[in-house]
């Protein structure tokens, strides 16, 4: 699950099973945004904002999406069923919300329109741990409990069970932490779960394995400046 991510306007959303913080980094305020009831059995497992304004989509364990504006007095904008198992990642690509779920299949919804849902792809063979579109909105890169790294194109959304363009299995365990390289669309970075213990690097021009460094622990996240 992926419960923390930091805006474009320094605001840091961090979910805690049934509530979800928004921190100002510029102020030091925190605000509650929403609360699930506990009851309900039901809680958050993703969080994610846009890249260029302030909407914040947020994945439950039951496969709804919910929209949310903070900057607005009434906050929340829309509800999506994505799925029937949880949304476990969230990436933006303009106007499109890419969900990875439980299920291993990854959903993807024009948030503009009433029938949001274009496209699905079939993904992983268990669930999606980490998901991820490039700067330049060219390459999705989704990462699974399977141990398998595979890259989309976005001619795929509206294709019906598209196969990836590359699919890497040189993990040896689940795959949750990814990263692209801001300056260099092509150039990926994917980290592997406690028996893996590896970030390896990879030239998405080619589909080819640049490098492997050994990191001694399992990786749960990685960043590219």
């Amino acid at each position: 699950m992926n419960v923390i991510h930091w805006s474009c306007d320094n605001v840091i959303a961090v979910a805690l099973t049934y509530a979800l913080y928004l921190w100002n980094a510029s102020t030091g305020e925190i605000v509650t945004l929403f609360e699930l009831p506990e009851e309900s059995g039901n809680y958050i497992t993703s969080v994610q904002w846009a890249e260029q304004n302030s909407i914040l989509a947020v994945g439950l364990s039951n496969g709804f999406v919910k929209l949310f504006d903070p900057t607005r007095e009434n906050s929340l904008l829309r509800t999506m069923q994505c799925q029937i198992s949880r949304v476990g990642c969230l990436a933006w690509r303009q106007h499109v919300l890419s969900a990875g779920c439980r299920s291993g299949r990854i959903y993807h919804h024009d948030v503009r329109i009433r029938n949001f849902q274009i496209g699905t792809f079939p993904g992983h063979g268990q669930e999606v741990c980490g998901l991820v579109w490039s700067n330049d909105g060219h390459y999705l890169a989704s990462g699974g409990g399977d141990n398998l790294v595979k890259i989309w194109e976005p001619s795929m959304l509206t294709t019906e069970d598209p196969e990836s363009l590359y699919s890497f299995s040189d993990h040896l365990a689940s795959v949750k932490a990814i990263a692209f390289n801001p300056h260099q669309a092509h150039s990926l970075a994917t980290g592997g779960g406690t028996v893996d213990r590896t970030i390896k690097f990879w030239n998405l021009a080619s589909g080819t394995l640049c490098h492997s460094q050994d990191t001694d622990s399992q990786v749960h996240m990685t960043f590219e400046s």
